[in-house]
């Protein structure tokens, strides 16, 4: 018997230090172990509640008075979760809810409890369980959610102002403080200077600052010692012996925290926060407030830097647009491409203004180019690309606008090539500028066009004053004709040759003069028409355009409506100075034939047909007689008393030498119709998949 007491004896002094060891161990994590009597309600706590509640250690609460701890707003979740383990829905239960303290705040507590003992019915006679304090894991984690949102707010916006208002707004909503502001130290170190206030509750502003408000120490502590953290300025000794009580009074203001902000080189700059109450402040506030002011500093730099980045961009912006030029820059390493709004406007798609593209534009360069340049300028891509080396393109050519415009563009850019972890060479960034050179190519051509007008009027003018020696000319080989019939007719009476001369070498010498009269005929054409085709893809609008121009410059003051039905792409491949001749022409025909009739107008219109381009002149005016139509294109017909029967005869050569021919379709007295047909620009295919390839990224700028 002796030896089973100290066997047991030994046991229990084993179980006790096991006991210990383990209140040691659940002590050292934070926890309280909890043992809960359900019938009598008591509840009985290791270690002692006090711990994490505050309140005396001698307490023992029974059931009910802890659960009139709980927040009213957690009850819910409590009584659900402890519910659903007493019907047997769960092993056990878990619950996070919030505890008042003995000090009145509130803490955040993990209870669990499992059912150790039930009685015969089922009901729970024994649950016990743990009770942890996750007050500070809450505040890290809500902290850490304020901050994400606050820096994802920051984000959305470049404005200072606009920065300062959301940090001072969202951290006074986030600490229930009474203001949060800025204040900045005065350059004589008395006082501070607040920038920006803003007020959580609709706080007056703070009374103008005296100077010697604050003194030399309470200064010198603000600015080198980290956070100035005040409980209650009215009692804080530091506060004593200055005018911060009297000025904080005024204020309504007890609870004072300054946190310095990083302003490197510059007056020091605060982030304060004040409580109308005395305010404990925890290190956890500190350090979100510590926080918060990093985050403001570095927002606001970054606007800083933006407003002026976006001011350089705008000036830079206004020069080129004033030069008319435009910008492209493609990081073929992420994809990133940027447009100048010049550019965008030029091209005629500014709603992509002010965007970062990343990959396919939807707007690929080589397919702006007209169709006509494209070929040629992916070769010289390709070319350049082959070579793996750094190079300039300088290129002339066209584009198509959105806008179905024909721009002139003169195309420089820098390809830049970096050299792989394989030793291959590749393209990794790209720089064009492109300058529209539209009017100085139209200033050319217009020069060009206008010479050449001018060698024609010369031409013109000059058959002006040979037209007696023109007739002279004509008239000697036509009257020498004449008179070889003549002479054949002579012949035919007598029967016989005179002086040796029989029918053959009378005709053969009638034959000669007619001929050398048609020779004349011809150089004269020749002349006129000015030589030999000079064909480009030029829009049938330009040429309209231009005849128009110069039909109502020489028609005169009154002339009649001009209406033109032309779609802008539908291109003609002509030798544009001739057609512009044709058409003007036409035109003019039209405005002298009705100078007085009110109403006139002359319609231009438009259309494809099988791969030619049917343009109509159309006007409102008498019409042309059945007799005189029928001879309208031949030479020397004209109503016009001075006219010399030449415009609609060159006319239809110049237009027959195109491939295309002009007629009359209508003439009756609602007016006339004459249809110029003209062949059609033809486009190239698409280039093949090969060159495509060969063109690389290039290409997509």
């Amino acid at each position: 018997m002796q030896a089973q007491l100290e066997t047991l004896a030994t046991e229990l002094m084993e179980l006790s230090a096991v006991k210990e060891r383990l209140a040691l161990a659940v002590e050292a994590t934070g926890l309280a172990v909890w043992d809960w009597d359900v019938p009598t309600g008591a509840l009985q706590f290791q270690p002692s509640i006090s711990t994490i509640l505050g309140y005396p250690g001698d307490i023992q609460p029974s059931y009910q008075q802890g659960r009139g701890l709980i927040h009213r707003d957690d009850l819910a979740a409590y009584d659900a979760a402890v519910l659903a383990h007493v019907h047997g829905e769960t092993p056990r239960y878990g619950v996070e809810y919030r505890m008042r303290h003995a000090q009145g705040h509130w803490r955040w507590i993990d209870c669990r409890g499992e059912i150790v003992s039930r009685a015969l019915d089922g009901s729970p006679l024994r649950i016990v369980g743990t009770f942890a304090d996750i007050t500070t894991k809450k505040e890290e984690a809500a902290n850490r959610e304020f901050l994400s949102d606050l820096t994802h707010k920051l984000m959305q916006t470049s404005k200072s102002d606009a920065i300062m208002s959301i940090s001072m707004k969202l951290l006074a909503q986030y600490l229930m403080a009474d203001r949060v502001g800025i204040s900045e130290l005065r350059r004589d170190r008395t006082g501070f200077l607040t920038r920006a206030v803003w007020s959580h509750k609709a706080m007056p502003p703070p009374p103008r600052e005296h100077r010697h408000t604050y003194s030399p120490e309470v200064i010198e502590e603000v600015c080198n010692k980290g956070p100035f953290i005040v409980e209650d300025v009215q009692t804080d000794p530091r506060c004593k012996d200055s005018q911060m009580t009297s000025l904080f009074a005024k204020m309504d203001v007890h609870g004072l925290l300054n946190i310095p902000m990083p302003s490197a080189g510059k007056s020091p700059i605060f982030l304060y926060v004040h409580s109308r109450k005395p305010r404990k402040w925890s290190p956890r506030e500190v350090l979100l407030c510590q926080q918060v002011a990093e985050r403001l500093w570095n927002s606001i730099n970054r606007a800083t830097a933006e407003a002026g980045q976006e001011s350089a961009e705008e000036m830079l912006n206004m020069a080129m647009s004033l030069t008319k030029l435009g910008a492209i820059d493609r990081d073929y390493k992420s994809g990133a491409v940027r447009l100048s709004e010049g550019l965008l406007n030029l091209i005629g798609h500014p709603e992509l203004a002010n965007e970062l593209l990343i990959g396919h534009l939807g707007i690929e360069y080589l397919n702006i180019i007209h169709p006509d340049d494209q070929e040629r300028f992916a070769d010289k891509v390709a070319v350049g690309i082959a070579k793996s080396e750094d190079y300039e393109l300088d290129d002339e050519h066209r584009i198509i606008t959105a806008a179905g415009e024909i721009r002139h563009i003169a195309y420089k850019s820098r390809m830049h090539f970096e050299t792989d972890k394989g030793g291959i060479k590749r393209l990794s960034r790209s720089t064009a500028v492109i300058q529209d050179i539209t009017e100085k190519v139209q200033q050319s051509e217009g020069a060009k066009l206008a010479q050449d007008r001018l060698n024609k009027m010369s031409r013109l003018t000059a058959m002006g004053t040979m037209a007696s020696t023109l007739a002279h000319e004509l008239n000697q080989p036509l009257t020498a004709a004449a008179n070889y019939l003549n002479v054949l007719r002579t012949l035919d009476k007598m029967g016989e040759p005179i002086d040796g001369i029989n029918h053959t070498d009378v005709l053969d010498l009638a034959a000669r003069s007619v001929l050398d009269a048609g020779k004349i005929i011809k150089r004269i054409r020749n002349f006129t028409n000015g030589g030999g085709l000079q064909r480009a893809s030029v829009p049938l609008i330009t040429l309209a355009n231009g005849a128009i121009r110069l039909i109502t410059d020489q028609v005169g003051q009154r002339h009649p409506e001009i209406i033109v039905n032309i779609p802008k792409r539908l291109n003609v491949n002509v030798d544009a100075m001739q057609i512009e001749q044709v058409i003007s022409n036409l035109l003019r025909n039209a405005a002298e034939a009705m100078p007085q009739k009110k109403g006139a107008t002359i319609t231009l219109s438009a259309h494809d047909q099988n791969g030619f381009v049917d343009l109509h002149v159309i006007d409102n005016g008498p019409g042309i007689p059945d007799d005189f139509a029928a001879e309208l294109f031949n030479p020397f017909q004209s109503s016009k008393q001075e006219g010399m029967g030449l415009g609609l005869s060159l006319c239809r050569t110049m237009v027959e030498a195109h491939g295309g021919h002009l007629t009359l379709e209508k003439h009756d007295s609602t007016g006339c119709d004459f249809l110029i047909r003209l062949p059609k620009t033809s486009r190239r295919g698409k280039l093949n998949e090969e060159s495509m390839t060969a063109r690389a990224g290039f290409c997509s700028q």
